[in-house]
């Protein structure tokens, strides 16, 4: 129950350092995080060591979870731990998570491993057409740290792990559009066959093994990263961590962190807005990556493997046993189209399109809401708007939003938070359960200023709104004008 608590407010919609965060990434997060959890019990379990490295750690250090513009995971290893979870996490990982090699998962060409979820899909845009067959579930990165030596010893290490990396890659290659192609493929298939794919693993991850830690002064992301020396740190400074929160996780950190993103990032502590590490990936919680690449980008069905069954919960707002908020989904359908049909097309500022509207055209409405819902396709001047239905026993009842911003229009009418009841549901005091769920999302989500607006003579949703702590900052002839304590501070006027 306690998980279940956790997962239905961390997956709602937020505002992070002036960034939307919509429904859809808050469920990759969750869905990372997962892993994260998995790896943190193996690692108990069995004595290991793991840090959180890179973009991770400046989410740790400075936001107390992602940074809000990100969408991955970056955990470190030292290498003798980073070795022995290759040998464990297999006996130890239950579908549908899977511990990612180039050895686990032929044609899968990397110096690092992954812990992926095999009922998700995390599809890399790049590679779409070359028909790769590996898994691309939605993941976790683990890197090995190792010894840092001379420049000729990295540049040996650099030139050794590029032919690697060639005669792999050359080996698996499917999209073959020349000549040219097809004899590399050949000549890496003549290699990899000779060489055997368990040595080539082996040769691969020894060739930074020779370089121990205790051995040098630095330590770092050696086998992924050449050509800059900003993931290279004291060894001091990373071999002894401490635990710090990452969203609702306590993670392991270097003691030293601040030493370590300066030596990475320089001025970490600048929130500087960044693209996402991974926004070339086409994520999605819902479908199989087996499946995603049938339906979605037209892979043969026999190419693939069989999904793993595994739900990420859903961003259901629990508020009792019998009533829960459900966000506005494309699988919502006839039942909560007819629901629709039942509140006026304008109620108090409150609109609803979908009165009168064919069904049809109902659903390509739905598509266009789920967009907005997360922050896509936002038409000139609109802010993103999460739309949710009130359930009781199973039935819709009511119809709620919230708009994660204010623009001069939603000033003068409706402001950001506004509801309707079916009228055959009123009086029941639905109103008052769905109007404060609404105010305690938007308030957890990070909104800077809440404001409804009630017309004259709605007496009862004035009642409602003050029973929810709405403070009257304004009225006119037409309306009145309701603010909203926000995080303890001032309400806005």
């Amino acid at each position: 129950m306690e998980k279940e608590f956790r997962a239905d407010r961390f997956l709602q919609p937020e505002i992070r350092c002036d960034t939307y965060i919509g429904p859809d990434m808050k469920k990759v997060w969750y869905a990372e995080l997962q892993m994260v959890e998995i790896l943190i019990d193996i690692c108990k379990k069995h004595g290991l060591s793991y840090q959180f490295v890179g973009g991770s750690l400046l989410g740790v250090a400075r936001h107390k979870g992602f940074i809000p513009w990100d969408d991955d995971i970056d955990i470190g290893m030292l290498r003798p731990d980073y070795d022995k979870l290759i040998e464990i996490a297999p006996k130890e990982l239950k579908p549908p998570f899977f511990l990612q090699t180039s050895l686990s998962d032929p044609g899968r060409n990397i110096e690092y491993i992954q812990i992926r979820n095999s009922s998700t899909a995390a599809i890399d845009l790049r590679y779409t057409e070359e028909n790769l067959t590996y898994n691309q579930g939605i993941f976790i990165d683990i890197f090995p740290i190792d010894g840092v030596g001379s420049e000729k010893v990295l540049k040996s290490q650099q030139r050794k792990q590029g032919t690697i990396r060639k005669i792999y890659r050359n080996a698996y290659l499917t999209s073959i559009k020349s000549g040219s192609d097809k004899v590399k493929h050949l000549i890496g298939k003549v290699f990899l066959t000779v060489i055997g794919e368990q040595r080539l693993f082996n040769m691969r991850n020894d060739l930074f093994r020779r370089v121990k830690i205790t051995d040098s002064n630095e330590a770092g992301l050696v086998s992924w990263i050449f050509g800059t020396r900003r993931n290279y740190w004291k060894k001091e400074d990373i071999l002894d961590c401490i635990e710090m929160p990452f969203e609702y996780l306590s993670v392991a950190v270097p003691r030293n962190y601040d030493r370590v993103l300066t030596q990475t990032y320089g001025t970490w502590r600048v929130f500087d807005k960044g693209a996402a590490m991974h926004e070339g990936i086409d994520f999605s919680t819902e479908e199989c990556y087996a499946d995603y690449l049938v339906s979605k980008y037209g892979y043969e069905t026999g190419q693939m493997k069989s999904c793993d069954i595994h739900t990420i919960p859903s961003s259901d707002y629990i508020i009792n046993e019998r009533i829960r908020l459900v966000p506005i989904s494309s699988r919502d359908g006839k039942v909560v189209y007819d629901f629709l049909q039942t509140i006026e097309y304008c109620e108090n500022d409150f609109r609803n399109d979908v009165n009168g509207m064919p069904y049809e055209e109902f659903l390509q409405w739905e598509e266009k809401q789920i967009d907005w819902a997360n922050g896509r396709r936002l038409p000139e001047g609109y802010v993103p708007q999460s739309i949710y239905w009130l359930y009781v026993d199973g039935k819709p009842v009511g119809f709620g939003k919230i708009r994660w911003g204010l623009t001069e229009a939603s000033r003068s009418i409706g402001g950001n938070i506004g509801y309707a009841i079916s009228k055959d549901e009123r009086g029941k005091g639905y109103g008052k359960v769905l109007f404060s769920a609404l105010i305690s999302i938007a308030r957890a989500g990070g909104v800077s200023e809440i404001l409804t607006t009630v017309t004259k003579p709605n007496f009862p949703s004035k009642a409602v709104i003050e029973k929810c702590g709405g403070k009257l900052i304004k009225e006119n002839g037409e309306r009145w004008y309701y603010g909203f304590d926000v995080d303890g501070g001032n309400i806005q006027r």
